[in-house]
């Protein structure tokens, strides 16, 4: 479906992604991560189209990226973003129809298909009690929860996520991951950039983590979320145990004071 194929891009000349390659396949959830600076959100810029290459190129369904216009990606791909700033005093239900743009006709409007896709977003993401109030009223989470309604009502087989829940407290992660892992079992493709490096091992099949804008680790959850690996890429020392619940890889972090202890004794 997707194919990367040694990308370099970045910004006023400066790399950021060096030479990155990996194949999405249909009906994944990918997990990508990586400390902060790896890269992360230039690739999910890349892969949406946003970010120019300086070399290399990205393949939907065998054809490069830049031979499809903005309204074929937005029909095959959606995007919630880490930061989705709305500078007007839109109400939540419009922001949420501004998912519907690549089937708006615009000498009708919207349509009842455009407003049922975007209320049963908004219902699916607990906000359609906000629909009638502005986006610059509600809190940050809220926000984002409505920005994460505006991509499910866009109903594209591709969805992808830069930190789409770090503004949510626990109860409303796991709510919108348990949506995420749902739309994937009914077909879609979710590509996730995620910190929480326990959320990703809890929902995802398969983990990418990004360095120095390198991959270092591309495979199965249960393959890469290991103690050494995880060491090493965050330069920090961190432990891997199973969840008592599901059996998947949690991380913990050790204090450093604690790791000095040890190494003292």
């Amino acid at each position: 479906m997707i194919e990367v194929r040694n990308i370099f891009a970045g910004y006023h000349g400066n790399d950021v992604l060096k030479g990155v390659s990996f194949c999405v396949t249909p009906e994944e959830m990918l997990g990508i991560l990586g400390p902060n600076g790896s890269g992360k959100t230039t690739l999910i810029m890349a892969l949406t189209g946003v970010m120019p290459l300086r070399s290399g190129e990205i393949l939907l369904d065998g054809k490069t990226l830049n031979t499809y216009s903005n309204r074929q990606i937005a029909k095959r791909l959606s995007c919630v973003p880490q930061k989705s700033e709305i500078s007007f005093h839109f109400t939540n239900m419009s922001v949420v129809l501004m998912g519907r743009y690549p089937y708006l006709d615009p000498w009708l409007g919207y349509s009842k298909q455009d407003r049922d896709a975007a209320t049963h977003a908004m219902r699916q993401t607990n906000v359609l009690q906000l629909a009638n109030r502005s986006i610059k009223e509600v809190s940050g989470g809220e926000a984002q929860l409505v920005t994460i309604a505006r991509a499910l009502a866009q109903q594209t087989e591709i969805l992808t996520l830069d930190e789409a829940t770090s503004n949510l407290d626990a109860a409303r992660k796991i709510q919108v991951f348990d949506l995420l892992a749902k739309k994937n079992k009914e077909g879609s493709t979710v590509i996730c950039v995620l910190h929480d490096l326990n959320l990703a091992a809890l929902y995802c099949k398969r983990l990418i983590f990004l360095k120095d804008g390198k991959i270092i680790l591309d495979g199965p959850t249960e393959d890469v979320f290991k103690d050494k690996f995880l060491s090493d890429i965050y330069e920090t020392d961190i432990r891997v145990s199973q969840h008592p619940v599901t059996g998947a890889p949690q991380a913990h972090f050790v204090p450093f004071l604690n790791s000095c202890a040890d190494a003292v004794d």
